[in-house]
């Protein structure tokens, strides 16, 4: 139960307008999770750290908003 809090947690920190409703549906589903590394440029990478500190989040957990909500948007992967 305490990573699952956890997991949650970061979930609503990194979604912030996610409802309790999507953000419990997204927790039970317990997606499978790959980790890549990104290479930014310097003011990339500052924004990105204003942006996780803004949002009381991780860069991880922003940097993967990001790039999710990118691939939704283009249609390459279905909404929860």
């Amino acid at each position: 139960p305490k990573a699952q809090r956890a997991q949650l947690s970061k979930a609503a920190k990194a979604n912030p307008k996610a409802s309790v409703d999507e953000l419990l549906a997204g927790a039970k589903s317990a997606e499978e999770v790959s980790q890549i590394v990104v290479t930014l440029p310097k003011d990339a990478h500052e924004a990105l750290k204003r942006l996780a500190e803004g949002e009381g989040a991780t860069q991880d957990a922003v940097a993967s908003g990001i790039i999710v909500e990118r691939l939704r948007s283009q249609g390459l992967v279905e909404a929860p």
